[in-house]
């Protein structure tokens, strides 16, 4: 998840929803059970719906983004295991990974291991 100043974006949205919240200062005696009706300001009511949408689109971002990369581990597997045939003198010998087998196995230890 993308990080400001050591912060991920939920964790900021989430301190300024908080800090939001405690700025607001509801007085009077009302049932918590029942609905609350509050008038806001469109200016702050445009605020709250800005960072409700911001910390969707990010998740979605985030869900995006891993879908995407276990697509391209899933293509660097199939392409690590790739094998080409060692002849010597008519006869197989063995096998050995290719070239392209080689640099998607580095790309994959570069990434790292599953996150899920």
């Amino acid at each position: 998840m993308t990080e400001i100043s050591g912060k991920s974006l939920h964790e900021i949205y989430k301190e300024d929803a908080r800090k939001y919240k405690e700025s607001i200062k509801l007085t009077g005696n009302f049932d918590k059970r029942e609905a609350l009706k509050v008038t806001i300001p469109m200016e702050e009511f445009d605020k709250l719906e800005k960072l409700a949408l911001s910390a969707h689109t990010d998740e979605l971002s985030v869900e995006k983004l891993q879908e995407q990369l276990n697509t391209a581990k899933n293509a660097l597997t199939e392409i690590a295991y790739t094998r080409q045939e060692i002849w010597r003198g008519g006869t197989l010998v063995g096998f050995e990974a290719t070239e392209d087998a080689k640099i998607a196995s580095d790309a994959l230890a570069a990434i790292g291991g599953d996150d899920e």
